[in-house]
């Protein structure tokens, strides 16, 4: 009588190649997939990041007159405002006190807009005389679209349809110039991380 155990399972050669082969194939496969799927996370995570890099630079220049006045206006200490103005103005009981932590939030706000708008004007600068030197008219345009849907007081900012107006061009124009300049000032505000890198 025969054990078990001592007993070998034969399989046939080409059955066992047909299965090696197959297990491998689905391996590869799966592993193609995994690769791809990564590839496609990190250009998407890229994209998003390129994206929200022109959405900030259109809001930073949506908000260009709010960070000025910021500067200009933040009030932090009782020298800019009496007592009892500051009580009135914030409506606070008598009782209550401004802490040097919220005090020092103000100052620490103001300072960081203040470097951010003094980055932010050196550029618009350098972008207003390469626009206005340039030999092309598209290129000039550049900067009178951003000027005056941001750059301008507030009561002188222009619509969109107002700026094909003023600047004598369709709507469309305006809109693909304004695009254009957003990411060309994108870059120069964040750099390498306002580029779209393929």
């Amino acid at each position: 009588m025969s054990n078990k155990k001592d007993k070998k399972l034969e399989v046939d050669p080409d059955l066992l190649y047909i299965i090696q082969n197959s297990i491998t194939v689905g391996v590869n496969e799966g592993v193609k997939r995994a690769v791809i799927g990564i590839e496609k996370d990190k250009e998407e995570k890229k994209k998003h990041k390129v994206d929200m890099r022109i959405r900030n630079t259109e809001l930073l220049l949506h908000n260009y007159n709010n960070f000025k006045k910021h500067m200009k206006e933040s009030v932090y200490t009782e020298n800019q405002l009496t007592k009892e103005e500051l009580f009135n103005e914030l409506d606070l009981d008598m009782d209550e006190e401004i802490t040097t932590t919220q005090i020092n939030s103000i100052i620490q706000s103001k300072n960081k807009t203040i470097i951010i708008m003094k980055h932010i004007d050196t550029f618009l600068d350098y972008y207003k005389y390469k626009c206005l030197n340039s030999n092309r008219e598209d290129v000039q345009r550049r900067y009178e679209v951003i000027k005056l849907l941001y750059l301008n007081k507030e009561e002188d900012k222009k619509t969109q349809e107002e700026v094909s107006g003023i600047l004598d061009c369709s709507d469309r124009t305006v809109r693909t110039t304004k695009n254009i300049a957003i990411k060309e000032l994108s870059v120069l505000f964040f750099g390498i991380d306002g580029l779209k890198i393929k």
